[in-house]
């Protein structure tokens, strides 16, 4: 017998990336002479792939021959993923002797993250499916501890810590979706956590079978068989993301401005205190492509939204894209990482923004500047050797393919492959030329419109420079003061001040002098509507985490305020959304007092009802309890049944609404998701069995009660229930395609 080895482990459920990993063959029992074996790879046509090599890094071929001793000691090789896989070990390593027989296999999966927009159905219902399960996992860590990791006292930690932005943004970024992917991984092992690119459209995305429809209301629509459709935070139902872009054919974007895309944002510099001002633009651009009212456009609550991991996932696949183009691996390089060694007291940065650090909450800190308290426990290990350790230090992000000797975190990216760098230069592979060149000659290009935005004298001229140009390098401090001289001229065209506002968005992300400025044009009535109107885009772009922002947070939520009672409609429909993500109490009281006397109301009533369910309290429920007995329009009582789904005494309120079939199918939808919330475990069975075997029910309610029900950890007992599964004999022949799809997936479990 013939022992194939790979990467420590025997079984065959391994798992690997574009990193080489350590392998070896050997006999199990002593025998009379060497053999003479082939290593070769065999997989699906649409599945993984991989090489062998004798040495790490080295040249790989497709085949590799060798002579195994007779004593049983091991032969060491090297296996590369040189392909994706698409399902759970796909790819089979044969041993071919020299008769032409397999004497030995071993199953594997190239397990690499992708762009989500390309993924196959299958991979994609994986994902949607494990991420619905941990949401409804009650142990450590669940779903409600990665909220926990980034809420508001998490954020000073993660994001902004006295005003100065934080080197430690990406690589704590890069450690939490990790640990998440991990966590999904324990769920379905073929899971990998997909990644938004933002950049580019991405419209099979954002679709009812995915992250979930736009209905131009703020509440996403889910299929029926997307796992999503029951998503439930805190008890409260739905996901509320209205995008402020063309989701079907543009990139993401808001009305100040595009999001800089990979060749842009990697042209910043090669230098990771130059490059980290991608925190602002894309990574904040991306998280306020929506309206304010969604939960991702916020800190405290973005990771409400599945979609917030999947940004996060894109954030990291550049900066790892950057390491590439840079050969930035080396931890002890200041251009790689700039805050070396350990903090000390009186450095001006504070503790977990040094490489030697270990990283909050995986190491358990709650004193000092450090949050109050570490949800989640130590950082999740895999079944075989890889990075990081379960007290993760910053350094342990940096290197995350192992090239310098470490172990690699298991988390590639499929444009990124792994190539051994010479000392100094950036990896030599077609794809990394590509980009080099690109961004070459995006900097080539971006230096040329920046004189000529410079040396441009006329108005005419100016607007056509500002027109072409991206946006202004905030370094470059004689084209920022040309161009914010402009912004605060009150003489000047209001066209050409906006076009220069436009362009200083990363300048405005660390100033406070444009902070305050724009706060104060936000507030003065003087001032024409366009402006102000640039003005409150400016600081929506870089609200996410601008350290200037946070510093002026009080006069900005000041000026909102005022803002409530404005007569132009733009002005005050943001200021109610993004004062009601700050979980404004002044805004709350208006909001409610508006719902009690429409006299008083500054927004329609199932707008008021959204923006209080953002901060849904028990105060609140009693009015919204009366609406939705006395009203008879159906989007009020959608977002009435949702805002009032963390309420025990509306469930039976939500129940009979359910029960009318007259109703329209969408409203007993929202009706459904939200018992799946306020239900007792016992309860939530009975009532999802009864409306999959209620034969006269709507075929697409009767799915997503079987999706719901299929999710819970129970369901293997659930379906050995006779009548049950004799049930779902019958719905997999039904014609309704969801019924059939879900019905087969369930028998498959007895």
């Amino acid at each position: 017998m013939i022992n194939i080895i790979i990467n420590g482990q025997s079984q065959n459920t391994n798992y690997i990336g574009w990193t080489p990993v350590s392998c070896s063959i050997s006999y199990s029992a002593p025998q009379t002479a060497p053999g003479n074996i082939v290593l070769s790879n065999q997989s699906t046509p649409a599945g993984g792939n991989v090489q062998f090599s004798n040495n790490f890094g080295g040249p790989s071929s497709p085949t590799l021959s060798v002579t195994i001793p007779s004593d049983g000691t091991a032969v060491n090789f090297y296996t590369v993923g040189t392909k994706a896989s698409v399902d759970d070990q796909d790819v089979t390593i044969q041993a071919i002797d020299s008769t032409g027989a397999t004497v030995a296999q071993a199953t594997l999966m190239v397990r690499i993250r992708k762009n989500a927009n390309i993924l196959t159905a299958a991979e994609r219902d994986r994902f949607l499916t494990a991420m619905a399960k941990l949401n409804l996992t009650t142990g450590i860590p669940s779903y409600k501890d990665f909220l926990d990791m980034h809420n508001e006292a998490a954020d000073s930690e993660i994001h902004t810590s006295s005003n100065i932005p934080r080197c430690s943004f990406l690589p704590w970024h890069r450690a939490y979706v990790l640990d998440l992917e991990r966590q999904l991984q324990k769920i379905d092992p073929s899971v990998t956590l997909p990644y938004w690119k933002f950049d580019e459209a991405a419209p099979n995305l954002f679709t009812a079978d995915f992250m979930g429809a736009d209905t131009g209301t703020g509440l996403l629509s889910f299929s029926p068989t997307n796992p999503l459709i029951t998503w439930t935070i805190g008890g409260s139902t739905g996901v509320i993301r209205q995008p402020l872009f063309p989701v079907q054919t543009s990139a993401a974007n808001n009305s100040h401005g595009s999001i800089s895309n990979d060749q842009h944002t990697l042209g910043v510099s090669s230098n990771f205190l130059k490059f980290r001002v991608m925190e602002n633009n894309p990574h904040g651009y991306a998280h306020v492509s929506f309206d304010p009212s969604g939960p991702i456009t916020s800190p405290p609550t973005a990771p409400q939204d599945p979609l917030f991991f999947m940004l996060h996932c894109n954030v990291d696949r550049i900066w790892a894209l950057w390491q590439a183009v840079n050969n930035r691996y080396d931890k002890t390089n200041t251009s790689t990482y700039p805050n070396q060694g350990a903090w000390a007291s009186g450095d001006s940065q504070n503790i977990g923004d040094f490489a030697n650090d270990t990283m909050w909450p995986w190491n358990g800190n709650t004193t000092g500047t450090r949050p109050p308290t570490a949800p989640g426990g130590q950082f999740p290990q895999n079944s075989f050797a890889a990075s990081p350790t379960v007290v993760p230090a910053v350094w342990e992000m940096i290197d995350y393919q192992g090239y310098n000797g470490g172990l690699p975190i298991f988390a590639d990216y499929d444009t990124i492959k792994f190539v051994l760098p010479t000392p100094a230069v950036a990896p030599a592979s077609p794809e990394m030329n590509l980009v080099m060149e690109n961004i070459d000659s995006e900097n080539t290009k971006k230096n040329q419109l920046a004189s000529q935005l410079m040396a441009a004298n006329t108005a005419p001229a100016i607007a056509r420079a500002l027109d072409n140009i991206p946006s202004i390098d905030p370094d470059n401090q004689d084209l920022v003061k040309k161009a914010y001289s402009l912004v605060i001229d009150k003489k000047e065209n209001s066209s050409l001040r906006l076009k220069a506002l436009e362009k200083l968005t990363n300048y405005v992300f660390t100033s406070d002098v444009a902070v305050t400025d724009l706060i104060n044009i936000l507030g003065d009535e003087k001032e024409p509507a366009l402006i102000r109107r640039g003005a409150m885009n400016a600081l929506y772009t870089v609200s996410f985490s601008s350290p200037a922002l946070a510093k002026n947070l009080a006069s900005y939520k000041t000026v909102l305020r005022k803002l409530l009672a404005s007569k132009d409609p733009e002005l005050l429909n943001h200021a109610a959304a993004k004062l009601a993500s700050y979980k404004d109490e002044q805004l709350q009281n208006i909001l409610l007092e508006g719902l009690k006397d429409q006299s008083k109301a500054i927004l329609p009533e199932e707008k008021a009802i959204q923006l209080l369910g953002l901060d849904i309290r028990a105060e609140h429920f009693p009015t919204i309890r009366k609406i939705l007995s006395e009203t008879h329009n159906e989007k009020i009582m959608k977002e009435a049944v949702i805002a009032l789904s963390p309420d025990p005494q509306s469930v039976s309120a939500i129940e009979n609404i359910f029960k009318n079939k007259k109703l329209s199918k969408d409203l007993r939808l929202t009706c459904l998701s939200a018992l799946h919330g306020s239900l007792d475990p016992a309860a939530l069975r009975a009532f999802l069995q009864s409306v999959i075997l209620d034969g006269t029910e709507d075929n697409d309610i009767r799915t997503a009660a079987l999706n719901a029900l299929s999710l819970r950890s129970d369901f293997k007992e659930i379906i050995k229930d006779q009548k049950f599964s004799s049930a779902l004999e019958q719905l997999k022949n039904s014609d309704h395609i969801g019924l059939k799809k879900l019905s087969t997936q369930a028998l498959k479990t007895k």
